[in-house]
């Protein structure tokens, strides 16, 4: 029989200390120079990959793992970053200037993914529905609802005409838009 122990590999390049309980979730901007953390203490931070320094933090919360922004996506031209989360509005921030851009009216409980071109921003949210929505991204308007049992992660077909979605029902639902 084979032995199937995990072996170990190389150290890490870099370790960033992000001074938190944990980390959420981790995304690169599309040219590789920005990373953006979500942590259990509501914080989205940006870290310089290449000088290995946290450079911002976009959103200081309460604390409350219940209330925390545990998901970040890039949008496909690195100009925005949004941050998402259980029981929180989802929001956006500009990368240059780490203000913040425009806020969402609802939570996610899962991902968050922005359209191939920008324009659109989707979540999905297993707790408040479930439903998978999608809207505007300069001006927050919701442009689709779609009810269905999933709720964990959601993405856009590289052409920006379907929309994916799945959860814990062992489903993935796709949508012309």
């Amino acid at each position: 029989m084979a032995d199937l122990r995990p072996t170990p590999g190389p150290p890490a390049d870099r370790v960033l200390d992000t001074d938190s309980a944990g980390v959420w979730d981790v995304a690169f901007s599309p040219d590789g120079r920005t990373l953006a953390s979500a942590d259990n203490g509501d914080a989205v931070r940006l870290w310089d990959t290449a000088a290995g320094r946290q450079t911002a933090v976009l959103s200081r919360g309460t604390g409350d793992p219940q209330k925390s922004r545990h998901v970040v996506a890039f949008s496909p031209d690195g100009t925005t970053v949004a941050g998402a989360g259980a029981k929180v509005d989802v929001a956006t921030w500009d990368v240059a200037t780490h203000k913040p851009a425009v806020r969402f009216a609802g939570g996610t409980s899962g991902k968050v993914a922005f359209s191939p071109d920008g324009r659109y921003l989707a979540a999905c949210d297993e707790e408040n529905g479930p439903t998978v929505t999608v809207w505007d991204a300069r001006t927050a308007k919701e442009v689709h609802t779609f009810g269905s049992t999933t709720g964990f992660s959601v993405a856009f077909s590289p052409d920006g005409t379907m929309l994916a979605g799945g959860g814990s029902d062992g489903r993935i639902h796709l949508w012309r838009l």
